[in-house]
């Protein structure tokens, strides 16, 4: 076999550049979707984003996407060219190994992140989930949609919670004129009995 060409540290560094930053902006996506659906035991309390499906089937989706293999080439998986996914559900990326493998062979290099690898899967996924009509957008109108029905019922609520108010101090109001006049009325029998005849403040 012939020795492997030699090639420009341009195009080398280039790659290298382009992979390194597929995987930190994936390290991004991975980190804020841990955040917003997050429960964190000790306070009790979760993300605002915990237990939605919506954004747990895109982490699920990804992940998916980037423990597959692809294509039938030199390379087919990430750990071939040193991309390495940790517990958290990130990756890390091997630059001396990476730059061996597309040394050998950087075709597969390239193919293996092209739009029939793991690039074009990613971007088919963030397509069907960040389009206008994705399922992020579909799950944002169903938001609003149950806010405006919030909102509604806040407003017929209040209306309630008004009525209801001013029947209570009506209420009071009454019993309170009541005490008022029943402490009257007591007070006028008292004074009108004690001057009856027999009566002990008479004599």
């Amino acid at each position: 076999a012939g020795a492997v060409p030699a090639l420009s540290p341009i195009c080398s560094e280039a790659a290298k550049s382009a992979v390194q930053n597929f995987v930190t902006r994936y390290n991004v996506l991975n980190a804020t979707i841990s955040t917003y659906t997050r429960y964190d035991p000790a306070t009790q309390t979760g993300g605002a984003l915990l237990g939605d499906s919506t954004v747990r089937g895109l982490a699920q989706q990804a992940r998916a996407v980037l423990g597959t293999t692809v294509g039938s080439g030199t390379y087919q998986n990430l750990a071939q060219v040193g991309i390495t996914g940790w517990t958290d559900g990130s990756y890390k990326l091997d630059a001396a190994k990476f730059a061996e493998a597309y040394k050998a062979d950087p075709a597969a290099v390239s193919a293996l992140f092209g739009t029939s690898g793991y690039g074009g899967q990613i971007a088919t996924l963030a397509a069907d989930y960040l389009e206008a009509d994705g399922r992020i957008a579909a799950k944002q109108e169903s938001l609003n949609s149950q806010l405006k029905d919030i909102d509604k019922q806040k407003v017929s609520l209040e209306r309630r919670m008004d009525m209801v108010e001013a029947r209570y101090r009506a209420q009071f109001t009454a019993l309170d004129t009541l005490i008022s006049q029943l402490r009257t009325t007591s007070t006028y029998l008292t004074q009108q009995l004690s001057n009856l005849p027999g009566s002990s403040s008479s004599n």
